[in-house]
Order: C-alpha cells, then sequence, then structure tokens
C-alpha cells in the first residue's frame, strides 16, 4: 500500500491541534430466512476538539463526525430487496388466507369496518362529497369536511398494476423500509407496531402536522385483514385502546 497525500492548495493559516479516538465493532448477524446476510455495525468515537466549544456546536458537529458509518450504510443498501422479500412471504400468506382462523373479535372488527364502507359509500353517492382532483388520470379523491370541525371523510380509488395480495400485503406492512423513510420525510415523530398474528397488528402513528399552533396527532389502531372470496380482500384499521399502555 503505497501513502497517499491530497492537498487541495487551500491556505489554512494556524491550526489547533485535536485529537481523536474512534473504534469500529463489526459483527455478523443470524443469517435471514430469505437468505439475506446482514452485519452490525457499532462506531464509538471519542474528540477533543481543543479550545472552548459551545454545547450548541457540538449539537451541529457530532451528526458530521459520525458521517463514515452514514456512508457505509448507503453504499450496502438493499432497501428494495429487503423490502421485496416481506412483500412477496406477506403476499403468499394472504393467498392462502382461507386458512386463517380469527377469532369473534377480529371478525366483529372486519365487520364494523365493512358496514363503515357500505356506510361511507352511500354517502358518496348522495353527492355530499367533494371531487378533489389528483395529478394520476387513474386516481380518483373525493372529500367530505364541514368547516372548523375536526371530522373529515375521504375516498381514494385506484388502478394498481399488482394482484390485490400484492397491493395489501404493501399496505399491512407498515414497517417496511421505504414506509419507514416516508414516514420521517411526511414529518413522522414516532412509529410502532405490535404484530399479534398474520393477520392481526397493534399499529401506532405519531406525526407533526407542520402546521403553527397544531399539536402533533398520535393514531392508535388495530389492523386486520381478510379474504372475502377469491377477487376481493378486505383491510380494516380502528381506532384502539390497547397500546395505551406503550
Amino acid at each position: 500500500v503505497n501513502d497517499i497525500e491530497v492537498d487541495y492548495g487551500a491556505s489554512v493559516g494556524r491550526t489547533v491541534l485535536a485529537q481523536l479516538t474512534s473504534f469500529w465493532r463489526i459483527s455478523n448477524l443470524p443469517v435471514r430466512e430469505s437468505g439475506f446476510q446482514q452485519c452490525r455495525i457499532t462506531l464509538l468515537q471519542h474528540i477533543n476538539a481543543g479550545g472552548r466549544i459551545p454545547g450548541w456546536i457540538i449539537n451541529i458537529k457530532i451528526p458530521e463526525s459520525l458521517e463514515p458509518l452514514e456512508l457505509a450504510m448507503n453504499k450496502f443498501r438493499r432497501d428494495d430487496e429487503f423490502d421485496k422479500v416481506e412483500v412477496n412471504s406477506m403476499t403468499k400468506i394472504m393467498k392462502n388466507g382461507n386458512q386463517e382462523v380469527y377469532s369473534a373479535e377480529e371478525l366483529a372488527l372486519v365487520d364494523r369496518g365493512i358496514k363503515s364502507f357500505e356506510a361511507f359509500k352511500s354517502l358518496i353517492d348522495s353527492n355530499q362529497y367533494k371531487v378533489i382532483y389528483a395529478d394520476d388520470p387513474f386516481v380518483a379523491v373525493k372529500t367530505a369536511h364541514v368547516d372548523n370541525e375536526s371530522v373529515v371523510s375521504g375516498q381514494i380509488s385506484a388502478t394498481m398494476d399488482c394482484e390485490l395480495e400484492s397491493c395489501a400485503a404493501w399496505e399491512f406492512l407498515k414497517m417496511n423500509r421505504e414506509q419507514l423513510k416516508r414516514h420521517k420525510a411526511r414529518r413522522g415523530i414516532k412509529k410502532y407496531e405490535k404484530i399479534i398474528n398474520n393477520h392481526c397488528k397493534l399499529y401506532m402513528n405519531s406525526r407533526d402536522l407542520g402546521v403553527v399552533g397544531f399539536r402533533p396527532r398520535d393514531f392508535r389502531n388495530k389492523m386486520v385483514w381478510r379474504q372475502i372470496d377469491e377477487r376481493k380482500l378486505v383491510l380494516v384499521c380502528e381506532d384502539t385502546n390497547e397500546l395505551d399502555a406503550e
């Protein structure tokens, strides 16, 4: 290995000697069922920047000093592959949905969801909804809201280029990597899910509305999917207090 020196020709003037000690611990994780191999990296740094450094500067510069770990993650990131494996796995389960065993409570939740859908559909058919034009010609959006009230109803219809189980699997997998990134980009604060079984989960979503004067909203739901027949599957999301202790 040859010694390498890089000089961009900039004049740095007088410098302050700083000290840096770093430690990387890298270990393999168990191979996943999908065959993917992952490793866990822990980076520990101890820096003496020299002089008296205000706390607000430290808060800005510390993330920059940890950039090597982020660069390594981005180099080997396989988000699309991991998400695809998870969606395919859930799709197979949904295609065999007639083998799922539901509790009376889960069946009741699905029944309430279907009745609510029919009630909303009747409201739409009565022309009490406002049509919002979407940019995509394959998407139709309708909404109903009384000004200054907190309740709003909406319907979005779209044509998807996939089978119904793949579409439902994508929506049910709230914690896949792409959805986590979208959650953060859309002012998400926290996401959490508790898996009950293949067809039921508890899900919490906290989000900053991004509007001055409005506090963040916290949604806590129970989600259940059920195959109705070979051409129809429903996914119901309903408020729950089962996450109040979380």
